[in-house]
């Protein structure tokens, strides 16, 4: 019993129980800090995006877009922290929307349960069909809210969303944020009056989550808004009014696009081979260098589909207006398919005369054929399916300009090709808007590849990296025990 007693009174048993309680300390310690270290991660974004085009960080110019916004913004996630950095795709917008919190004050983020409490979400559903889900984003200001599923933030190759080829939650995080702290957008119309369709509501959803005003206007009763930037005439049965003893004292239709257009508005028009003979708007058309042809396009070696009709598109090159509109996608090292089906040829009236020029955007290949209502070939070669007309006018020594998007399809803004960003046709759209509109709007905002998401570091850095992560721990704990030493030795 002396001996145990001794022992425990020993220098032995004092060195062992201390070097066993500083163990305990550092562990704790490490632990401690650890937790400190991930909650201050998480509170102040202390994250680094490694890719080689930083895939997952928010650009300056996104930055920029809201840095002006002062109204209080809530980002809403309708699961937990810990389940969504477990899932690739939720934490990517996860993360996007922590750096956003992060570099703005008025940017909140919140989470929902979903599975504990539904009924958190149910002002948020616009209808009894609105789903919300528990990988569903909310983005909330005032009144005004959004919701996005999970799918939205990103572009997939296929329809069936099983697997995304570029991230895109910064345009859509940012469009959301503008469209719910906007006090007014500007304005994109569509013409109404003339038998058109609005087959879906893909184009429509389209200018407004670009941060445009949408609604449909009657040019025979209405004039356009001041701030109107786009009018858009999608699939007319009926001709445009022009002038005549009908509009005698007031302006027709075909007047107010002119005049629309000399104030450096924006016009997209969208025909396919079942479009009648428009006389007064085809006229007014060819004023700007553009006409349609009559007949059906085909292009068997570039189609989707046996019949030829689904056309693979050929993207302009060169210098042209046209073709710098496609800058954005072409510059992608495989860029995805814009995808025409069911067209007409545009034709070009001329590529320069003086003010307006007009280029290609979208053509066949050379070996595309042109059919009649017979589905007899009547021509083969290549042609336009989508062209761009251009004015420039100077103001106090500054361009200007306005804009004609002509289409022989009605189908490449429709929800099959745009509604599913598994091709092109919507970012081609965007870009159009991003060149002809002048607004500060989120088109400057490009999808990113997750081809790009390698880690650009060299072995050396890699190595560099791995030591200061193993090293820095140990160093604290060695440094944390020096200093108990040397103040056990001065007691």
């Amino acid at each position: 019993m002396n001996k145990i007693s001794m022992y425990f009174k020993s220098r032995a048993f004092k060195r062992g129980s201390f070097s066993a309680a500083l163990t305990v300390i550092v562990i704790a310690a490490v632990l401690v800090l650890n937790v400190i270290v991930t909650a201050l991660a998480h509170e102040y974004y202390w994250y680094i995006d490694m890719t080689k085009d930083s895939v997952f960080k928010v650009s300056e110019e996104g930055m920029a877009i809201i840095e002006g916004i002062d109204d209080e913004i809530s980002i809403i996630f309708c699961d937990e922290a810990d389940t969504l950095q477990a899932n690739l795709y939720q934490k990517s917008v996860y993360n996007t929307a922590l750096e956003l919190s992060a570099r703005f004050d008025n940017i909140k983020i919140k989470h929902l349960d979903i599975y504990k409490n539904p009924s958190s979400v149910a002002k948020y559903k616009m209808t009894a069909s609105t789903s919300i889900t528990a990988s569903s984003v909310i983005i909330e200001s005032g009144s005004e809210f959004r919701v996005y599923p999970l799918t939205a933030f990103f572009v997939f190759n296929d329809e069936s969303y099983q697997e995304a080829w570029a991230y895109n939650g910064e345009f859509k995080l940012i469009s959301a944020i503008l469209q719910v702290t906007a006090d007014e957008f500007p304005k994109a119309y569509f013409t109404i009056g003339h038998g058109e369709k609005l087959v879906d509501q893909a184009l429509w959803n389209l200018f407004a989550e670009a941060g445009y005003q949408v609604n449909t206007i009657n040019l025979m009763e209405e004039d356009l808004a001041d701030d109107t930037r786009f009018l858009i005439i999608n699939d007319p049965i009926y001709d445009f009014q022009g002038i005549s003893a009908d509009t005698a004292g007031k302006r027709s239709e075909i007047e107010k696009i002119d005049d629309f257009l000399d104030d450096f508005g924006c016009l997209m028009v969208f025909t396919d081979p079942d479009t009648e003979e428009l006389p007064e708007l085809y006229s007014f058309l060819r004023e700007w260098g553009i006409s349609f042809g009559d007949y059906t396009v085909k292009d068997y070696d570039y189609s989707l589909t046996t019949d030829g009709y689904s056309i693979s598109a050929q993207y302009a090159v060169g210098q042209t207006t046209g073709a710098s509109l496609l800058s954005p996608i072409t510059e992608l090292g495989a860029p995805p398919k814009a995808i025409v089906r069911y067209a007409r040829p545009v034709n070009i009236e001329f590529t320069d005369n003086g003010s307006r020029n007009v280029s290609a955007v979208l053509t066949t290949s050379h070996e595309a054929l042109l059919t009649d209502e017979n589905d007899i070939n009547v021509g083969a070669g290549k042609y336009n399916l989508m062209t761009l007309s251009r004015e420039t006018r100077y103001i106090d020594n500054q361009a200007q300009y306005s804009y004609v998007l002509a289409a022989g399809t009605t189908n490449f803004a429709t929800n099959d090709y745009i509604g599913q960003k598994a091709y092109a046709n919507s970012d081609i759209l965007y870009s159009a808007m991003k060149q002809m509109g002048k607004e500060r709007v989120p088109v400057d905002l490009d999808f990113k590849p997750f081809d790009n998401t390698e880690l650009d570091i060299t072995a050396s850095e890699a190595t560099s990296w791995t030591l200061v992560i193993i090293t820095v721990l140990p160093i604290i704990a060695i440094l944390f025990c020096i200093v108990i030493l040397i103040r056990r030795k001065h007691r």
